[in-house]
């Protein structure tokens, strides 16, 4: 975008007069070779760019939209080219007025927000934390055309075949081509585009390069290679004709036939595609309105296939990462006993999708409401039901089901009849609401629109194609289930503005937020979302030298810290979930130091043929590690280990402690692990325990057996006693 006048700085400028330049300048012979100047200058982004490339100076999709929203209201001018002076002149008064428009929505939108907290202010209310700021329509306009796309063109591709699978019979019969047949016109016109190089031809004037920059955007269905009858089909279906389409349109927030009709006829064969990811999205987002459109009767089946949709994707997606034996489609909550149950065995809550993993649960309601027209053109009333049935009431079911998750009693059904037995008892339960489609700007509705007690916590909230993101970044079960926990628990200190923008923050820098740190809020810039963006188009559309390039890496993970964590899941012990998520919380500096002194006990333990501990207590002092090195192989080294973890932890007054411990000879860093994050209260037993096993000056005083008298002077034994506890 062109820079603004220092004069014109924070001053909110007149939509209507801008509207009506622009519309007027778009109108101007041979404007439209400026527009595809514009397009392919701005949107076609090499591979090796897409990391660093600046958005701010380039127009976006959604611009390009508007533009030839405004465009196609009258017929092409193909004849017209303008020499170069003339369509630099063009260009050069785009770039402003597009500014322009952004500004009236921006800067209304946050005076709106500063008007609305000075009220509060004034009328004794308390001023929150992060002020609201869908507090105008232009609020929810600019927050939704200028936010992120929401998905991949190839995202799109992969759900539209999946999304329809039930419907197949219906759309080929009604629109005489099926979607695998438009996602494979889809795939074939964008290959054909990238083929030709952006570059301008050698040695031509003005009006070839015109011509040339035309041709990459040209579709003609008899030459793209695909079946001319089909290709025919798709682009009538997915076509307007310039002249007799958006006769109202005038703005972001009116409704564009360019969305859901992206290519633009020019004659029986020949169609201008601007945006060739508008055509991938209008593939998996238009044919569902279609079918309301034409076929009432069965518009409640596809409705119902909709949600089925969304349900069985984020299954299966899930599955990906979890395993089958961990995720349930359909599963259900009985209740035995406690509050409001007056008859056993009755199901208290179903839950979409249910991911179990040591003594972690994610319940997952699945949503196939859309943003409607009227949210998106600003309308706060319509924006707050949306919301409502896209998210609000999959929280409160979501909060309904942790409730029941979490109780003693709780007896977990499969969607065929049959209990699931858990190895462990929940202790956690984590609420996600999936929406089937994109649903813009959803990351900070949730912290405008959601109605939440303070005790209550924050869910996740994202649609079916961040879901995707997710489990392709995170693979490993204990790394997704660690992302949860930490945006469910710094929601209200750590805004990304997108899904893909904490993501790609997490795999940079890791979500967190050390206690000892003064920083109690954060807010993530999009560039973290570029570091997701330069990767996907690497892995997907790059060469193998292209993908060794990618830039994402997690850099408070090295080798050794992997293969203790690894080691730890091996173990199978109770709380190993709590143990994984207390070693994420180390920074790398941490983390080495820890592994440096882990290795130092064990040469020390082979050197001299005696045992070796050392003991680590976190800077914040809520927590602690220690490590117990045994040269001769015993029975005892889990017990060994745990009472040295009691007694570390009651000594430094800590609520959370991880004991690990391994043999001298062993290969594995660790060969047993305990973890209590119990809080600390005093105990005179504990005391007592501390004092045989810690001495000054003595690295392990004493062993305690399973079957030694227990340390608290019961008369049981060990085993029988406080080991259990």
């Amino acid at each position: 975008m062109a820079k603004k006048d220092k004069d014109d700085a924070g001053k909110i400028p007149n939509l209507e007069t801008t509207l009506k330049e622009l519309e007027e300048l778009v109108s101007k012979p041979g404007y439209l070779y400026s527009l595809l100047i514009i397009t392919l200058h701005d949107l076609f982004i090499p591979l090796d760019q897409y990391l660093n490339v600046n958005w701010w100076d380039r127009v976006s999709y959604q611009e390009v939209g508007l533009l030839f929203g405004l465009v196609i209201k009258r017929p092409l001018d193909l004849e017209t080219v303008p020499d170069e002076e003339t369509a630099k002149k063009y260009i050069d008064q785009t770039y402003p007025l597009l500014q322009k428009v952004h500004d009236y929505y921006s800067l209304t939108a946050f005076s709106s927000m500063i008007e609305k907290t000075m009220k509060r202010k004034e009328q004794g209310l308390p001023i929150p934390p992060r002020p609201g700021i869908f507090t105008s329509s232009e609020a929810i306009v600019e927050s939704v055309f200028y936010g992120d796309s929401g998905a991949y063109d190839f995202q799109y591709w992969e759900s539209a075949p999946v999304r329809y699978a039930k419907d197949k019979e219906w759309i080929i019969e009604h629109l005489g081509f099926s979607i695998e047949d438009a996602v494979l016109f889809s795939k074939t016109v964008k290959e054909s585009a990238e083929r030709i190089r952006p570059e301008p031809p050698e040695k031509s004037d003005f009006r070839s390069f015109c011509e040339w920059v035309l041709s990459i955007f040209t579709v003609n269905t008899d030459e793209i290679g695909f079946d001319k009858t089909v290709a025919q089909k798709i682009a009538t279906r997915f076509s307007v004709v310039p002249g007799k389409s958006n006769k109202s349109f005038r703005a972001p927030s009116d409704s564009n036939e360019i969305e859901t009709k992206p290519l633009i006829r020019i004659s029986d064969t020949n169609y201008l595609l601007p945006v060739s990811f508008d055509l991938s999205r209008a593939i998996d987002e238009s044919p569902f309105y279609w079918v309301k459109e034409l076929d009432e009767k069965y518009f409640p089946t596809a409705q119902k296939h909709r949600g089925e949709y969304t349900e069985e994707v984020a299954f299966q997606k899930l599955k990906r990462v979890f395993g089958e034996s961990n995720v349930y489609k359909g599963a259900k909550i009985q209740r035995q006993k406690g509050e409001g149950i007056k008859k056993k065995g009755l199901v208290f809550t179903d839950v979409d999708v249910l991911v179990l993993l040591g003594n972690k649960a994610i319940a997952v309601q699945a949503k196939s409401k859309k943003m409607t027209f009227l949210s998106r053109k600003g309308d706060l009333n319509q924006l707050g039901i949306d919301f409502r049935k896209a998210v609000q009431e999959a929280y409160e079911q979501g909060l309904e089901s942790k409730q029941h998750i979490l109780a003693r009693d709780a007896v977990f059904i499969d969607a065929n009849g049959n209990e699931i037995k858990l190895h462990e008892s929940i202790n956690e339960a984590y609420i996600v609401s999936v929406t089937t489609d994109n649903y813009p700007a959803l990351y900070m509705q949730v912290h405008a629109f959601l109605e939440r007690k303070e005790s209550d916590p924050w869910p996740i909230a994202m649609n079916i194609f961040d879901l995707d993101l997710l489990t392709t970044y995170l693979p490993d079960p204990y790394d997704f289930l660690y992302y949860v926990n930490q945006r469910v628990k710094l929601a209200d200190k750590i805004m990304g503005g997108t899904e893909i923008t904490s993501l790609g923050y997490h795999l940079d820098q890791k979500l967190y937020i050390d206690p000892a740190s003064d920083a109690t809020h954060i807010a993530l810039v999009q560039d973290f979302g570029q570091v997701i963006d330069d990767d996907v188009m690497r892995q997907r559309y790059g060469s193998e030298e292209d993908k060794k390039k990618s830039k994402i890496r997690q850099k408070w993970k090295n080798e050794s810290f992997t293969k203790l964590i690894t080691q730890i899941k091996a173990s199978k012990e109770p709380g190993l979930t709590d143990a994984i998520f207390f070693l994420y919380t180390l920074s790398s500096k941490t983390a080495d130091t820890l592994i440096k002194m882990m290795e130092s006990a064990k040469t020390k333990a082979l050197s001299d043929h005696g045992p070796h501990s050392m003991a680590m207590p976190l800077d914040h002092g809520k927590g602690g590690i220690t490590y117990v090195v045994e040269y001769e192989r015993r029975k005892g080294l889990h017990e060994h280990i745990m009472a040295y973890s009691v007694s570390r932890k009651y000594i430094t007054k800590a609520d959370e402690w991880l004991g690990l411990g391994s043999y001298a000879e062993s290969p594995n860093i660790i060969d047993s692990v305990v973890y209590s994050n119990e809080p600390w209260h005093e105990d005179p037993k504990l005391q007592k325990l501390a004092d045989v096993m810690i001495k000054p000056g003595q690295m392990i005083s004493r062993k305690i057996g399973r079957n030694d008298p227990c340390y608290c002077g019961s008369g049981k034994k060990y085993k029988k006693c406080h080991y259990l506890k």
